[in-house]
């Protein structure tokens, strides 16, 4: 059941750094707005699966991958406000020789004005998960505060499996939070934090994401902590990809 759970991420302490008096000390939410052409702002959009409150720009495209071809995202700006994205996953079966395959699909929309601190988009997916017979769907809102280069952002939203298996005492649908950061490390570099607690299991990563021309590579650590057997659990994180500033 794990691994539907884990399925969830795709859908869906990095803080934004405050003086005492509470102004930006390195970035202003106009300074961050204004790095136009930047490779920081080509991740605004996201942390490193789930979404952020911030917008895509319009024409902009992105190919994300994650381990070696298994996960393969693509997002793609339609408007400055709305997106969407496919994902298709692959998983290999352990005991045996079969691949099994899933996919997402996803749309968002940006409410707020793009030069505000404050960023609120609402996301609906539905997909199926790689286990040949259950399907998902559910909705996401994003909470973001700050720019396009340091940014928090707060998730709140509902997840639910249909014709999946019932077991009793697993999670079959109900309420999912998000919890991820960004911070700029260098014109190339952003350290970043994604988490999302699905029933009482928490699936977070811990990276770093560095920029070469159009391209990108990601690595860090996936992991997963299960709190009534408190449990943890560690997975390394590769991903790379590429991804094109949008035309205005």
């Amino acid at each position: 059941m794990k691994i539907l759970l884990f399925s969830l991420l795709f859908i869906g302490s990095c803080l934004p750094v405050f003086s005492f008096d509470g102004n930006w000390m390195e970035f202003s939410h106009d300074q961050g707005d204004s790095l136009i052409g930047s490779d920081s702002t080509k991740f605004q959009h996201r942390n490193l699966l789930t979404p952020t409150g911030r917008a895509m720009e319009r024409r902009q495209f992105e190919w994300q991958n994650q381990y070696v071809f298994l996960i393969n995202q693509f997002n793609v700006g339609v408007t400055d406000r709305v997106s969407a994205s496919a994902t298709v996953l692959a998983f290999p079966e352990i005991f045996g020789n079969e691949l099994l395959f899933g996919y997402l699909l996803q749309s968002s929309y940006v409410f707020t004005p793009r030069k505000s601190p404050y960023q609120l988009k609402f996301t609906g997916f539905f997909g199926k998960l790689p286990d040949a017979y259950s399907s998902f769907y559910g909705f996401l809102t994003s909470h973001s505060i700050g720019n396009k280069v340091n940014n928090l952002t707060l998730g709140i939203g509902y997840a639910g499996l249909v014709d999946g298996p019932q077991y009793e005492g697993e999670f079959a649908g109900g309420v999912v939070y998000t919890l991820g950061g960004n911070v700029e490390t260098g014109p190339k570099g952003t350290l970043f934090l994604d988490n999302i607690l699905v029933g009482e299991e928490l699936y977070g990563s811990l990276g770093v994401r560095a920029k070469l021309r159009k391209f990108y590579f990601e690595i860090g650590l996936f992991y997963l902590v299960d709190f009534p057997y408190k449990d943890l659990g560690v997975l390394p994180m590769l991903g790379f990809g590429s991804n094109v500033l949008g035309k205005k």
